[in-house]
């Protein structure tokens, strides 16, 4: 089984308004991923797509998202560039 972490957000622009915290949202990201590698065992493997994403600030890069929490056509291509490997091995 091949399970992928949820990979974090993009730079949230500060002149909008929400009614919920980024930061709450990056926790609980966090947790989440910290509970998926805790199943990694040698049935399991972690497909890791912050390795792959971010940028030096832990931000999805610009160049693979749509908006603050969507990934982009060619987010989407390199996620599947690196999985094949992945894939190809099992």
């Amino acid at each position: 089984m091949i399970l992928t972490t949820i990979f974090p957000m993009s730079e949230v622009p500060f002149k909008r308004k929400f009614f919920w915290s980024p930061d709450i949202v990056a926790t609980a990201i966090q947790e989440v991923n910290d509970f998926i590698y805790s199943l990694e065992n040698e049935d399991v493997i972690i497909f890791d797509t912050g390795d792959i994403l971010v940028n030096q600030q832990g931000k999805v890069r610009g160049e693979y998202s749509i908006d603050f929490i969507h990934l982009n056509r060619a987010g989407y291509k390199v996620l599947n560039e690196k999985l094949m490997p992945v894939l190809k091995r099992l």
